[in-house]
């Protein structure tokens, strides 16, 4: 075989290197996932959307999401399955978190433990334990987030 020919063995790795932080993140979020929260290492539960399409948090199974990743390199988490199916985690003017049609989505990205809505760059909190409403606003209770 021609030497040119010959497959190199460094290349499977060279190419895996050259892979950037991103992109290994974005493979390894599962296709279908929920969003795991919790407050001052307490669970609060998932995220899950209330008939009026405003996202709670809830106890019980939390809705289904699948993270879209934009042309604009945003990534945006769409609604899978439910009544919602469909629609993209969204933020509302006043700070509610809630699930919008393609055209009111808004990006969203981690910062350490933090999901940050890119609409007014502020975190995924809520007001009262005893109010599961869900907001982006830093001046409320800063939940941690998980994927699983």
């Amino acid at each position: 075989m021609h030497p040119a020919l010959i497959p190199s063995e460094s290349t499977f790795k060279d190419s895996i290197e050259a892979v950037d932080d991103k992109a290994l993140e974005l493979v390894s979020t599962p296709a279908q996932f929920q969003f795991a929260l919790s407050y001052l290492g307490v669970s609060m539960g998932h995220i899950s959307v209330a008939s009026g399409g405003w996202c709670q948090f809830s106890t019980g199974a939390g809705a289904e999401f699948e993270q879209y990743t934009y042309t604009d390199g945003k990534s945006y988490y769409k609604v899978k399955g439910g009544d919602w199916d469909g629609y993209y985690l969204s933020c509302s003017r006043y700070a509610a978190v809630g699930v919008y049609g393609w055209s009111g989505a808004v990006g969203w990205h981690f910062e350490g433990t933090h999901l940050i809505c890119e609409y007014n760059n502020k975190p995924l909190s809520f007001y009262k334990s005893d109010n599961p409403q869900l907001y982006a606003w830093d001046s409320y209770n800063v939940l941690d987030v998980s994927i699983e």
